[in-house]
């Protein structure tokens, strides 16, 4: 459960993080 959560937390900064760099 706590690896899950930070695999999401990963995936949402760089998810993120993607958007930010592409605007």
């Amino acid at each position: 459960m706590i690896k899950i959560g930070i695999v999401d937390d990963h995936a949402i900064v760089r998810s993120g993080l993607k958007q930010f760099f592409s605007e």
